[in-house]
């Protein structure tokens, strides 16, 4: 697991909980700096215990600035998805999984989340035709220091999610 100081984490309750399946997602985006065609990716789960405010999510849960992540989850990503990976954003002392283009822009989770019309923020569910969805093979309830969101799981049927393949790189 990396280690990165974060608001979200109390020490008395300790990181939130993703509850399996879990899911990536990915997305065609251009990247702002060089205006390369990339991919991005973000994580989901199908429920999440939010450490932060002791509250339950029974439902499709996108996850973002995930700040402490556990190794075998790290490792399934870097073996797909090698620009996605710890790292923090300018001014910030927080590393999160961030997006990178192959030309080393940092694309961050605000970059990919926060406006509307970005890659994981549709405003229809037509938006969301380009978005990939793989299910990761992990079967466990995993323990992370994140943020989430539910938007863009309105649009999106997991039952439709791909198995993932490790080997199946550049999805």
């Amino acid at each position: 697991m990396f280690d990165a100081a974060n608001d979200n984490e109390d020490e008395e309750t300790g990181p939130s909980r993703a509850q399996p399946p879990l899911y990536v997602l990915r997305v065609p985006e251009t990247c702002p700096n060089c205006g390369s065609a990339t991919g991005v990716c973000t994580l989901a789960a199908s429920g999440l215990y939010d450490a932060s405010d002791g509250d339950f999510f029974d439902r499709f849960i996108v996850l973002t600035h995930a700040a402490e992540v556990p190794e075998q989850l790290l490792a399934l990503l870097r073996a797909r998805f090698p620009n996605w990976y710890p790292d923090r954003e300018e001014g910030s002392g927080t590393a999160y999984l961030m997006n990178h283009c192959e030309c080393g822009s940092r694309l961050t989770d605000d970059d990919i989340h926060a406006e509307p019309g970005a890659a994981f923020h549709p405003t229809s569910p037509d938006a969301c035709r380009n978005i990939s969805l793989y299910r990761l093979p992990i079967g466990e309830e995993l323990p992370l220091v994140c943020s989430w969101t539910i938007g863009v799981g309105e649009w999106l049927d997991p039952a439709r999610a791909a198995d993932w393949q490790a080997g199946d790189a550049g999805a």
